[in-house]
């Protein structure tokens, strides 16, 4: 078997950021990997809380020095496949570019039972924004079926980002998940708090004139702290790292036309 650094070297071609920008500021961001000349990633991941009728939303997906963008608004004319967010999580895109796939590394898929508990993996992505890929070493530590899905769960730190990034067997290099950052209780914690935030505003605009503080009216000035509060929730949540990560097994992603 090969050191790790000789595979990650091999396999690093193959991996993939996928990032989202409107009016030129980033708004979100992934990972993804290729195959068969195909880009796939998580479903989740392609789909932006209320993005979707945004037509000045430019999705990049980008390998060193290669990249493609399209907009937002026309991502169906490039799915070829997927899975529902709640099942397997899965997208499969043909951007029909061959020169973005040109010299780069095409993942093969494995199976869920190519890899055992105490199996050591690989996990390759591009968490917090990053620029360069980010790669992880961990373990199997648990394997289960949750909803009709193989869940492959990890020691090793998933974070914002890492989402639709390969989990590597480090024996084949095949691909034997797909990294998902699943929700834990302290996630729908800051959920329910960033809700809150919103629905505080609401309520202070509705008594807006009703009472102020000299020139300004204080139910703006409290809804503007509402909303600072809300944006650190959120960097707080995307920071968020329990030390536990967890992928959706590959196994119907390898059963659609596109890899037979």
């Amino acid at each position: 078997m090969e050191n790790i650094t000789d595979i990650i070297s091999k396999i690093k071609s193959g991996v993939a950021s996928v990032s989202f920008y409107q009016n030129g500021e980033k708004i979100a961001s992934g990972s993804a990997f290729l195959c068969k000349n195909k880009v796939v990633s998580n479903n989740h991941a392609f789909h932006l809380e209320g993005e979707s009728s945004n037509s000045d939303v430019d999705v990049k997906i980008k390998i060193s020095n290669s990249e493609f963008v399209f907009k937002y608004s026309d991502l169906s004319q490039y799915v070829i496949t997927d899975s529902p967010i709640n099942a397997n999580d899965y997208i499969v895109l043909d951007i029909k570019n061959e020169e973005f796939f040109k010299d780069k590394f095409q993942f093969e898929l494995g199976n869920y039972e190519d890899v055992g508990v105490g199996a050591k993996i690989l996990i390759e992505g591009y968490p917090f924004e990053h620029e360069n890929l980010i790669s992880h070493v961990g373990y199997v530590s648990a394997k289960y079926v949750e909803s009709d899905v193989n869940i492959i769960q990890i020691d090793a730190s998933v974070n914002n980002g890492n989402s639709g990034g390969p989990l590597v067997d480090i024996t084949s290099l095949k691909v034997v998940g797909i990294i998902t950052r699943k929700a834990t209780g302290l996630f729908k914690q800051f959920d329910e708090l960033i809700k809150s935030f919103d629905s505080n505003v609401q309520n202070f605009q509705k008594l807006r004139g009703t009472l102020s503080w000299g020139k300004p009216d204080l139910m703006d000035m409290l809804s503007v702290s509402q909303r600072q509060m809300q944006e650190i929730a959120r960097n707080i949540r995307r920071s968020t790292n329990v030390g536990i990560g967890y992928a959706f097994s590959c196994d119907k992603l390898k059963k659609e036309n596109f890899y037979q």
